[in-house]
């Protein structure tokens, strides 16, 4: 029984490394192992959106301002964004507007709204609406519209346009009614 036992476990380690050759011989182990195959193949990338946009503010849409005392007035303009990628790279959520003066603050709108269908195949026409108020200085405040688009993603912007703001006529005086005591005529400075 012994030696039924040593030749069994001879023929075991025979055949394990008969095995084992057979599998070294036809490269088994490689697909084992997970290594991939290797081959050639043809691949082509197209990147969109490398354009960036072109903006422009419509100078005839720039109305003159209307503004009551103690108001404000909207003043609606257009805006032109082009893109040689398409209509379709234009980020519509980013178009924004603003009215700038030296010592004055900001007059924006960040939220220009796409109007229609596009112009053409690469330009879209927005509205935006910026609100001036009755005491805003007179005199010329500048027009800054931007926009990105979806590929590019890069903030143009178009500081090409100015707008005249005319003078206001108002005056907001609290309280109301101005009163004095008794007012001599002749005297000045009286004290009371």
């Amino acid at each position: 029984m012994e030696k039924n036992l040593i030749y069994a476990s001879f023929i075991i380690a025979g055949l394990f490394l008969v095995g084992i050759y057979l599998l070294l011989s036809l490269n088994a182990f490689s697909f084992i192992t997970g290594r991939a195959t290797t081959q050639n193949e043809n691949l082509t990338i197209t990147v969109g959106g490398f354009t960036a946009v072109t903006v422009s503010v419509m100078n005839n849409s720039l109305p003159s301002a209307s503004i009551s005392n103690q108001g404000t007035g909207s003043m609606l303009f257009y805006v032109t964004v082009s893109d040689a990628d398409g209509a379709s790279d234009i980020n519509i959520t980013s178009v924004k507007a603003n009215f700038t003066k030296a010592g004055e603050p900001a007059r924006q709108n960040s939220s220009c709204v796409k109007v229609g269908a596009d112009l053409s195949s690469t330009s879209q026409n927005y509205s935006c609406t910026v609100d001036m108020w009755y005491f805003d200085d007179y005199g010329t405040w500048s027009v800054t519209v931007a926009a990105t688009d979806l590929g590019n993603t890069t903030l143009i912007q178009n500081t090409t346009t100015n707008f005249y703001l005319p003078s206001l006529s108002g005056i907001v005086i609290s309280p109301e009614t101005l009163t004095w005591a008794t007012v001599s005529q002749g005297t000045n400075n009286q004290e009371m």
